[in-house]
């Protein structure tokens, strides 16, 4: 008996009903039920839920910090998994369809509209359309940052991102930075002005696509163009010089072929109906109007008459030094030579007394014209040259 009323008066001591609220330690209850810790700041529980056996699901604190899974909350909220790895869940949050809209593996994945995430955050979005969206990030006064559609686009500065990574810049001017993707230490390495033009190494690009190298000697490259196998296709060295198949080049540009025979090309230089201007073959030999050169440097005009050419030499001011026609005539400042040789306007001169004009007669036997000492034309029989 004495027990009975012992367990009442605890009972009247511990729960206070007003208005049918229930108080635990304290008697002015002003929730359906209300729990009064025995201090503010301690780490001792107000109130602990457990299972069978004793093990805490739900316990809060004193402080205010509320634990599941766990007595020692290290937050203001915190729960604890009940394992490692992905086959047990820390949290699901559900909709009234029980469908899950927020879930966290105990590995660490966190899982938004999927209960399987594959990644450290996984999310699935609405649909599969521009008309959905995934993610939505904007600031305070509504102006979005960043925008994953269901369609997998994705826009900085944009909701209608017109191609599969889309970047939208505050205005057109180049005082603004569409893209800047800096390293470590916040110097630029890729920076795109809100103009279009594009700076790599600089904030200030000057062209459309500017470079800056890392340094100004040969020890280092601005740029550097590679096949898959890690062979460089196009080299420019930061001290200027340019290499085309060399990482080495001996000078302001140089090229390397493919291989050292007639099979195979230096360089190839065509307008745009694919017709030769210049060809280098990996022999050395060079074809200006031709890729079968038959010389170490052969020309090759347009036609066989007089009205083109096949080759011209002149001076900085246009003037035609060496002229020659395609039907052969060749001419020295003149670009209309009317025979085999022609001299415009100057001599021909031969500084040696012995050597003179090899001409051949009828007969086919040749003969040196030169001048005696009194100027006289002299001609003397010489064997044909061959």
């Amino acid at each position: 008996m004495n027990r009975f009323f012992s367990t009442v008066f605890m009972l009247c001591l511990v729960l206070s009903l007003s208005a049918q609220n229930v108080g635990i330690n304290t008697t002015t209850p002003a929730s359906a039920l209300e729990v009064k810790g025995t201090d503010a700041t301690s780490a001792a529980s107000s109130l602990n839920v457990t299972d069978n056996v004793g093990t805490s699901m739900l316990f809060v604190r004193n402080d205010g910090r509320v634990g599941v899974g766990t007595t020692t909350p290290g937050a203001r909220f915190m729960v604890k998994g009940a394992g490692l790895d992905n086959t047990t869940v820390a949290v699901n949050v559900v909709n009234s369809a029980n469908t899950s809209l927020f879930h966290i593996k105990d590995d660490g994945k966190i899982g938004i509209g999927t209960t399987t995430p594959g990644a450290r955050v996984m999310l699935f979005g609405l649909g599969n359309d521009a008309t959905t969206y995934a993610l939505n990030v904007a600031n305070s006064a509504g102006l979005f940052g960043l925008s994953v559609r269901d369609d997998g686009r994705v826009g900085v500065g944009t909701t209608a991102p017109g191609a599969k990574f889309m970047v939208k810049s505050d205005d057109n001017l180049n005082t603004s930075t569409a893209l800047n993707i800096a390293n470590s230490d916040n110097t630029s390495l890729l920076n795109i002005k809100a103009d279009g033009k594009i700076g790599i190494g600089t904030t200030s690009p000057g062209a459309r696509l500017m470079l800056t190298g890392l340094g100004s000697n040969a020890t280092t490259s601005t740029f550097n163009i590679a096949n898959s196998a890690g062979t460089s296709a196009f080299y420019v060295r930061d001290d200027g010089r340019i290499g085309i198949g060399t990482t080495t080049p001996g000078a302001r540009m140089m090229l390397f072929g493919l291989g050292n025979d007639a099979t195979t090309y230096a360089l190839n230089v065509a307008n745009s109906a694919g017709v030769f201007g210049l060809s280098v073959r990996d022999d050395g030999r060079v074809g200006v109007g031709t890729t079968t050169p038959g010389a170490k440097f052969m020309v090759v005009g347009t036609g066989t008459t007089n009205a083109t050419a096949t080759l011209n030499i002149a001076n900085s001011a246009s003037a035609s030094l060496f002229h020659i026609k395609d039907n052969g005539n060749i001419g020295a400042g003149t670009t209309t030579p009317r025979a085999k040789v022609e001299v415009a306007n100057g001599d021909v001169y031969l500084n040696n007394a012995a050597n003179g004009i090899i001409l051949t007669n009828p007969a086919g036997s040749c003969f040196r014209i030169t001048v005696d000492m009194m100027g006289n034309l002299v001609s003397t029989a010489i064997t044909c040259p061959q």
